[in-house]
């Protein structure tokens, strides 16, 4: 008997450890949710750099939020000029250079500091959430979260949200191994008061003589009717984006999918075989970006994701047609 005497007690132990496990688990998630809403809800004007190995890139944004209406700027400050003016899912994006202004709308958008979607069940299911110690970024007071996948199909997420507000004020993007392979984080950042409706106005004319409007065109007849698919998606991604699309230097639009996690995005491109020069198949990378190029008969098909390798070629390797 004396034996077993221990037991109760261990048991109760390892219960109460559970109990706190989960009330952790929870209070991590409760962070994910505010900082969701933060990008969305609050007014900020800030400046952040991008660092992707040796590439890197310092924009500035500007947001407002009046009720329902979203409104941003985001203009990158070195390297060639861009501007993206949004209103909700509203989306131009301006490149001077070319004279080109792309017109999209869009139901799923996905930036810095807004990373995160309102719904955050795919993050719950693909990765497991914790917090950890608080840092310090752009003058404030950050807490500390970390998301470790739990597959070899997407990387690891360290993120940093301003204590009060939920802000998100720096990211890294973590290897299999925790190293860091991107990292974007503000560094000056205002957030709350006033937005002035100038500071959101794009500096550019498009209607001017020189300029060029580029729209993407909609696949008809909807999802059922489409005539490319993924048949090896992953758990946890869904399809986020299906459409045709022309792009710069293609004689015909392109088929566009975007599938994400909610945290990692997947790109697939499909376009016909270029008769001229061929292009380099294989697999390519920069920063936490692969890029994975496939002949599947007369098509070129790419995939572009933010995640490992093997992400990129699976899905290269289960796009299929479907007909008419």
């Amino acid at each position: 008997m004396g034996r077993w005497l221990w037991l109760p007690v261990f048991l109760l132990g390892s219960q109460g450890i559970a109990w706190a496990d989960a009330a952790e688990d929870k209070e991590a998630l409760a962070w994910l949710k505010k900082i969701s809403a933060a990008a969305r809800q609050l007014n900020y004007v800030g400046t952040f750099v991008y660092d992707q190995g040796d590439r890197m890139e310092t924009s500035r944004v500007i947001h407002q939020a009046d009720g329902d209406r979203e409104q941003e700027k985001l203009e990158t400050l070195d390297g060639p000029p861009r501007e993206i003016i949004r209103s909700n899912g509203e989306v131009m994006s301006f490149f001077p250079e070319s004279r080109i202004v792309k017109m999209e709308r869009r139901r799923w958008w996905r930036n810095f500091p807004g990373l995160l979607p309102p719904d955050l069940t795919g993050i719950a299911e693909s990765y497991q959430v914790r917090k950890t110690k608080r840092s310090r970024a752009a003058g404030y007071e950050c807490q500390g979260l970390l998301l470790e996948p739990k597959d070899d199909m997407r990387y690891g997420h360290q993120l940093c949200a301003e204590l009060r507000s939920g802000l998100l004020i720096k990211a890294r993007v973590l290897n299999g191994h925790g190293e860091s392979v991107e990292q974007i984080a503000f560094t000056q950042l205002s957030i709350g008061g006033s937005i002035d409706k100038e500071m959101l106005k794009s500096k550019y004319n498009p209607t001017a003589p020189d300029w060029r409007f580029d729209q993407p065109l909609p696949t008809p007849g909807g999802e059922a009717e489409n005539r490319w698919t993924v048949r090896n998606i992953p758990a946890g991604f869904k399809k986020m984006v299906d459409m045709r699309r022309s792009m710069p230097g293609k004689p015909e639009p392109v088929e566009h999918l975007v599938f994400s996690d909610g945290l990692a995005a997947v790109s697939v491109f499909i376009e016909r075989f270029p008769a001229g020069d061929k292009p380099v198949l294989g697999l390519s990378q920069r920063g936490s970006m692969h890029i994975y190029k496939k002949q599947y008969g007369d098509r070129l098909i790419t995939v572009v994701g933010e995640t490992p390798p093997a992400m990129v070629m699976r899905m290269a390797d289960s796009v299929g047609f479907k007909g008419r």
